[in-house]
């Protein structure tokens, strides 16, 4: 106990510093529940560590410290098991999500301090142990009456750590579960996969209940099957702060994760590293602030958007060949941008985005002043804001306007129709949970200038604006002023080739400017997230990312 509370004041001693130090120094530490059975508490052999990986667990030590089943707090470790855990799987030390979770963590936010809390106890059912309403009726079918009430130790011992830190120095973060072999299987019949749908439900929200976090993330790995999978993947479409990482058979799939060979089971050190790498990458893309993004390398495909990958494809695809053509170039992550035939079906796609955890990051609505009225959009339009409403989808709304509309305006006249235009349709988006981005699409609105008269006359908005290379041409000239300018409300540049002559597209590395420009944005720190195009009239995608990527790679390769 004494090793605890030592540990507990170095960690919120971090908040004591001087006055006037405290605006300038003070980060919160990130705290995050970990729950679940076997493959939660971990069986995967820490002898399959690289050299590496134990290079960047020691960096990862100094702000990460791991709370185990009732232990007292740690620096990230692998965990020395029990005589009879290590003779079945062959080794002293092993590890669970949590190591490669903290790790990657570490790397992102190297100024925080981060809390892992883990209750974990293999062969456990939702149904049983885990259940937040045990009864002992229940308990007994499925034969773990004799078996700790884990619900209630784990919120004990959360509450436990927790108290020690002062209320305003910590932020709970997200609980990582990983749970439902025992329901899938034979113990108890079939009345604990047929509850489980109802059982995680009712534990989510008494997680967020029991530790006043209403609105607290929750990440799930997907293990078991059946009933017990489809309940996991109706719980996550229906909570818009619930996501699962899915598991595939397919050898071939990034989601895919060995195992041991029966009776053994459980997953191996590579497939263990990846589940706490995704647990990671899911948080960071779809809970992390906005303003916070991965540090160590700003062109990794989890910081990079496909863009302009839908209403210019030369094949096509439908939603399920779009989605499936993200997954195999290895980005969990897009903008959707479609022109009125994908219309019928937007729907189908942003739903089955959201099955295949694949982040929708941005909509495209464009703007023509001669059809689009306030209160009285084109259908196209309005379609855009119909299928945020039914799908629940909350993103940005990247906004460009038809630029020969402002020809014959005056600059006032401009300002004053976009002014009222943008305040109508950052409203609606408000109400549905998005948000406005105004898009560089050329003529009068398109230019940074401009922008920042729109957003200065409606300073209660929270707009932000999208910066496209391929549409700066005309304002080259001011590029070094106007991201200056521009950076507090950039929330994506979408990268191109650039020439000063032109031609419009090209790709990354082909230019001969594209990499001074971005360079400037890095030693501004802006560090993402950036767009990369799929972008040419008449092209394939899929072959267009490939090639720009590459490009980036070239242009900045990690050192």
């Amino acid at each position: 106990m004494k090793k605890l509370i030592l540990l507990l004041c170095i960690l919120t001693g971090l908040f004591s510093c001087k006055a006037q130090d405290i605006k300038t120094s003070v980060k919160k530490t990130k705290v995050f529940l970990l729950a679940g059975q076997s493959n939660m508490d971990g069986r995967a052999k820490a002898s399959g560590l690289s050299e590496i990986d134990k290079q960047r667990l020691k960096k990862a030590q100094k702000n990460v410290t791991l709370f185990y089943n009732f232990d007292e707090g740690k620096p990230l470790d692998t965990t020395k098991v029990a005589k009879h855990t290590a003779k079945k799987f062959g080794a002293d030390y092993l590890f669970g999500p949590e190591l490669f979770f903290g790790i990657k963590m570490s790397e992102a936010y190297p100024d925080h301090q981060i809390i892992l809390i883990k209750r974990s106890r293999g062969g456990m059912s939702l149904y049983g142990a885990w259940n937040p309403d045990w009864t002992l009726e229940k308990a007994t079918l499925i034969k773990e009456e004799k078996q700790p009430k884990l619900y209630s130790e784990f919120v004990e011992y959360g509450q436990k750590v927790l108290s020690t830190l002062a209320k305003d120095s910590y932020e709970l973060c997200g609980m990582l579960w990983v749970q439902g072999e025992s329901d899938s299987g034979k113990k108890g019949g079939t009345k604990p996969r047929e509850a489980y749908q109802d059982n995680l439900t009712t534990l989510i929200s008494r997680v967020r209940t029991d530790f006043n976090q209403p609105k607290l993330p929750f990440l799930i790995f997907q293990v078991g099957h059946g009933k017990v999978v489809k309940a996991m993947q109706t719980v996550a479409k229906a909570d818009n702060n619930v996501v699962l990482i899915p598991q595939e058979k397919n050898e071939n799939s990034k989601f895919y994760f060995e195992r041991n060979p029966p009776p053994i089971g459980h997953y191996v050190s590579s497939a263990m590293k990846k589940i706490g790498t995704y647990f990671f990458e899911y948080y960071q893309t779809e809970f992390a602030s906005n303003s916070i993004t991965i540090v160590n390398y700003p062109f990794s495909k989890d910081n990079l958007i496909p863009w302009s990958i839908v209403g210019f494809d030369v094949k096509e695809r439908t939603p399920n060949e779009r989605i499936e053509m993200l997954k195999r170039l290895g980005f969990n992550r897009y903008a959707y941008g479609n022109r009125p035939k994908h219309i019928p079906t937007m729907q189908q796609e942003w739903e089955l985005a959201k099955e295949e955890n694949i982040k929708i990051d941005a909509v495209w609505l464009y703007v023509n002043l001669k059809k689009d009225k306030l209160n009285a959009l084109k259908p196209a339009s309005e379609a855009v804001f119909e299928n945020l409403e039914k799908t629940g989808l909350k993103t940005q709304i990247w906004v460009g306007f038809e630029p020969k509309y402002f020809d014959d305006l005056s600059d006032e006249e401009s300002l004053k129709q976009v002014t009222e235009m943008i305040e109508y349709l950052s409203k609606r988006a408000s109400n549905l949970g998005c948000k406005i981005a105004l898009y560089n699409h050329g003529g009068w609105f398109g230019n940074p200038k401009n922008q920042l008269k729109i957003i200065k006359a409606l300073p209660n908005n929270d707009l932000g604006v999208i910066f496209n290379f391929h549409h700066a041409h005309d304002n080259l000239d001011d590029y070094s002023e106007n991201i200056k300018l521009l950076l507090p409300y950039l929330w994506c540049v979408n990268l191109n080739g650039m020439k000063a002559e032109g031609p419009k597209i090209i790709t990354i590395g082909e230019g001969d400017i594209e990499k001074d420009m971005i360079q400037q944005l890095l030693d501004l720190d802006y560090k993402g997230p950036f767009g990369i195009l799929g972008h040419v009239k008449g092209g394939d995608p899929e072959l267009i990312l490939e090639e720009n990527y590459k490009g980036l790679q070239r242009l900045f390769s990690v050192k």
